[in-house]
């Protein structure tokens, strides 16, 4: 098994061991009482909709970078030809 194998394993892990905290958080943990030995392993309810607003945020902040700087390296690219 190749380094490139290994580490896409291991993001598939990670992103299936993420799947399944966040299902539970949003979906189980409203219906557990607040005194819940369970209510400790996850954050409050307030996070679970922020959370992924500002995931998005973040997105779409790295996405309009990216695009900035490969458009400001393909003009300043062809500029020096």
């Amino acid at each position: 098994m190749g380094a490139a194998n290994v580490f896409g394993l291991t993001l598939m892990l990670l992103a299936v061991a993420i799947f399944v905290y966040w299902t539970t958080w949003v979906f189980v943990m409203p219906y557990q009482p607040e005194d819940s030995p369970l209510q400790k392993y996850f954050l409050s309810r307030a996070v679970a909709n922020q959370g992924p607003l500002y995931l998005l945020a973040a997105f779409f902040a790295f996405l309009a970078t990216f695009l900035l700087h490969a458009s400001i390296r393909q003009h300043l690219a062809k500029k020096n030809k």
